[in-house]
């Protein structure tokens, strides 16, 4: 997502619990200064995405010194990984980093089941789900669409089911989003168009009002959005 703007990224505000229901957040504070323990949050993120100990340290520094990262800025990216099932790594020469993508189900063998209760077989399994297929539909359940610029992110659940050149959309749900270093309100998830048309794919997209700031008495709000889209197969875009 980009701000067209060279206005802090500073402020930061507690964290939303990560749950179905997350509680949405308001502007709240004017500090300029950047807790140690949310940085240390930054830090830590940043490292589970692989970001190295050099690029962790010169985007907490562009942090404090208010600066906007490039992968929020509108830079072009230096490299674009898509080549895990459902998942794009997006990298920028700053070492900053976007995640984006659509949980695929998990594959289950027979030497997981194991010694396993006939009871434990037959419960439904938590997270993405592939559904018996339907008249040629392939079908999906329970599969959360996030993207996660590290200091925004955006996600929801959604069953899908595709077909070769086709697409649809049977439901969302749990709408959340996360910001480190501003704020965010006003969540909005809809299904914009629930079958596929021609080469128009079946969309669902999340939104959420989402402030950079306030420092130095400015704030700076703007539209997040990631959006599912379904034909043949689902794939994320984002702003």
């Amino acid at each position: 997502m980009s701000f067209v703007s060279s206005v802090s990224l500073v402020t930061v505000l507690a964290l939303g619990a990560a749950s179905p229901a997350m509680a949405e957040s308001s502007p709240a504070g004017t500090s300029e200064q950047i807790p140690a323990a949310a940085l240390a949050d930054v830090d830590q993120h940043l490292q589970g995405l692989g970001v190295s100990s050099s690029d962790r340290e010169g985007l907490i520094d562009s942090l404090i010194r208010g600066e906007a990262w490039d992968s929020m800025n509108g830079a072009k990216p230096v490299s674009v990984d898509s080549t895990t099932p459902g998942k794009t790594v997006t990298r920028f020469a700053d070492g900053s980093i976007t995640v984006s993508s659509v949980e695929q189900p998990s594959r289950i063998s027979s030497s997981d089941t194991k010694g396993v209760s006939r009871a434990a077989k037959l419960a439904p399994p938590r997270g993405c789900k592939a559904l018996p297929n339907s008249k040629g539909w392939i079908r999906r359940a329970d599969c959360t669409v996030k993207v996660d610029l590290v200091l925004i992110m955006l996600a929801f659940e959604a069953d899908y089911s595709v077909k070769s050149g086709y697409g649809r959309i049977d439901a969302v749900r749990y709408p959340q989003a996360r910001t480190i270093g501003g704020w965010h309100d006003s969540l909005s998830l809809k299904i914009g168009r629930k079958v596929s048309s021609g080469k128009a794919p079946a969309t669902a997209r999340l939104s959420a009002r989402v402030g950079v700031g306030p420092f130095k008495g400015i704030g700076v709000s703007n539209t997040a959005w990631t959006q599912l889209n379904v034909l043949s197969s689902a794939t994320i875009t984002h702003n």
